[in-house]
């Protein structure tokens, strides 16, 4: 596999943004700043979603460095590792969200140990569709 360029970065970052814009949409309601609906949050809700692009991204930078050219053959060691880092990610930043106050959950929120359900996944699965839709947009693509 090629070494990763601009174009494939632009790729999976779009790939990634329409994902996380959807899921964000998509759960908005289970959380208190949002429950008038979440197209009167837009703006809010973009935010998250250029934030959870960027994360994915160091994670998926992260995945490089570890596996190199293996990086997007989604093997069991990069996709064990993707998902890893995805739920360590989305951990980190929903408890300190919720520890600094910048968001609370309604009760329809589902959680685990205090952690929403939605936000804890998120990462792990859009990072996957994410990488696994850009792997296969380069691997029938030359660039």
């Amino acid at each position: 596999m090629q070494r990763p360029s601009v174009t494939h970065f632009i790729t999976f970052a779009a790939i990634a943004f329409l994902l996380n814009l959807s899921w964000e949409f998509s759960h908005a309601r289970l959380y208190t700043c949002c429950t008038a609906g979440a197209f009167m949050h837009a703006g809010l809700l973009i935010w998250a979603t250029l934030g959870d692009v960027m994360y994915l991204m160091g994670i998926g930078g992260v995945g490089w460095l570890v596996f190199r050219n293996d990086w997007l053959s989604f093997g069991k060691k990069q996709t064990t590792f993707l998902i890893f880092l995805g739920l360590l990610t989305a951990i980190f930043i929903e408890v300190k969200g919720l520890t600094t106050g910048k968001w609370a959950y309604t009760t329809a929120m589902p959680t685990i140990f205090g952690i929403g359900l939605t936000p804890l996944v998120q990462l792990a699965v859009t990072g996957m569709l994410s990488y696994w839709f850009a792997a296969r947009l380069f691997k029938q693509s030359n660039f």
